[in-house]
């Protein structure tokens, strides 16, 4: 069997940040049952790019009218999720 490749606990508590602040209960509650942020049949909206050895990083979050609202944390700013190209989190109402 292979090695299963992962996101970093940095990633991972991004996503649970963001996840937090805007109100995304579904991934909160995967993440709370120790769903890894990169598992794309767990983590519903949270896309991955997995390189060998040195993990995965999230590339795609889509929260696209999910009824959201709160503020962005300062996790997005600082590079937490360095690899992200979409952030989709439009059709909400967030500040």
């Amino acid at each position: 069997m292979g090695r299963v490749v992962r996101a970093t606990q940095t990633q991972t508590r991004a996503v649970e940040s963001l996840a937090r602040a805007i109100g995304y209960a579904d991934v909160v509650d995967a993440i709370a049952r120790g769903v890894d942020a990169c598992d794309g049949d767990g983590v519903p909206g949270v896309w991955c790019r997995c390189d060998g050895d040195r993990g995965c990083a999230v590339e795609v979050i889509r929260a696209s009218g999910k009824g959201l609202t709160g503020t962005l944390p300062r996790d997005l700013e600082r590079g937490s999720l360095s690899a992200l190209r979409t952030l989709d989190l439009s059709s909400n109402a967030l500040r």
